[in-house]
């Protein structure tokens, strides 16, 4: 065989996975940069009208259970940081972020789902839609990370 062909052959694999690679890093920086803008948006909802969030739900929410959502709403705001920040962090930076977004994602939707439960019904299905995709994009990414994007 020819060692030029082998060189090219091996250069074209090369490029090949490297845009393969490029291109998941550029799904994943906008998946991030999604998912942080989706948490500063409720984040800052809760922070500011929690007792209008939960109306849909038909919680009541007195001032001092209402701190609760407002603390929710800080934590939300300091993953969607988080979130936005990652966008540039190297392989294991993004392999912890989307791991520890991904079990947030789960926590949340166990709670959103306790919440249908308990009487909230169908009016938590886009708190169960909004965990479901991001937890999937996450779950896809984390293993597009592992794997080198193959």
């Amino acid at each position: 065989m020819d060692p030029t062909h082998v060189r090219e052959d091996k250069f074209l694999r090369i490029l090949r996975d490297d845009f393969r690679l490029n291109g998941v890093l550029q799904l994943m920086k906008i998946f991030l940069a999604v998912a942080a803008v989706l948490a500063w948006v409720f984040g800052g909802a809760l922070l500011l009208a929690p007792a209008q969030f939960y109306t849909p739900t038909r919680m009541v929410l007195t001032p001092m259970l209402a701190t609760l959502a407002q603390a929710h709403g800080a934590t939300l705001l300091g993953l969607g940081t988080v979130n936005w920040l990652a966008r540039k962090a190297d392989k294991e930076g993004l392999r912890a972020v989307l791991a520890g977004n991904l079990v947030a994602r789960l926590a949340s939707l166990g709670i959103v789902l306790r919440t249908m439960a308990l009487g909230a019904g169908t009016a938590v299905i886009p708190g169960v839609v909004i965990h479901v995709v991001l937890g999937c994009g996450f779950a896809l990414f984390l293993v597009k990370a592992r794997t080198g994007g193959q």
